[in-house]
């Protein structure tokens, strides 16, 4: 039995040499680094989510304004605001 799978992604040379120096700051193997970040991002989507089905106005605009922010302001978001965010991570969870 297989216990791993691969995933082959295309990206510009730029960007896979900026994701490398990134992974390497941060002490991780590459692979590791980018799973990292599907996963948090997966995270995100599930907390933005339920921040638009059970939050009230304010929250929901916070929800909109994370889809369109770079990650610079992303992180001044969840710097703001994370105690919003980790209200919302679980909600609506069984």
């Amino acid at each position: 039995m297989k216990d791993k799978s691969y995933i082959h992604l295309r990206v510009p040379a730029a960007t896979k040499a900026r994701w490398v120096r990134d992974s390497r700051a941060e002490g991780k193997r590459l692979t590791d680094w980018i799973t990292q970040k599907i996963e948090d991002d997966m995270k995100y989507e599930k907390t933005l989510e339920n921040m638009r089905k059970y939050g009230g106005s304010f929250v929901m605009q916070l929800a909109r304004l994370w889809f369109v922010a770079d990650q610079g302001n992303r992180d001044k978001l969840e710097a703001a605001f994370g105690d919003v965010f980790d209200r919302y991570e679980n909600m609506g969870d069984a």
